[in-house]
């Protein structure tokens, strides 16, 4: 899952994969849930190792206000939906 690949670790590992609604991705766009800001993604290590723009582009599903949206891990561009 998205959850699982950006980060490069197991959802559960960090509350992705919980029975607990607040740490569900996905209850409604409306609710402040999704990955959480203290995940790094393999966006924010391609540019803090190597330099790399990065970009995003399609459905992110991982919580769609901040400091959940592709922009706040480590993408520089975002096209696409926050869902």
């Amino acid at each position: 899952s998205r959850a699982a690949m950006l980060p490069g670790r197991h959802a559960a590992r960090y509350g992705m994969a919980s029975a607990a609604a607040e740490h569900r991705v996905l209850n409604s766009p409306a609710l402040d849930t999704g990955l959480p800001r203290t995940e790094r993604t393999f966006a924010t290590h391609l540019r803090a190792a190597a330099n790399y723009t990065t970009a995003l582009y399609g459905k992110w599903h991982l919580g769609a206000r901040a400091p959940h949206t592709p922009l706040s891990h480590g993408f520089e561009r975002y096209e696409g939906m926050l869902v």
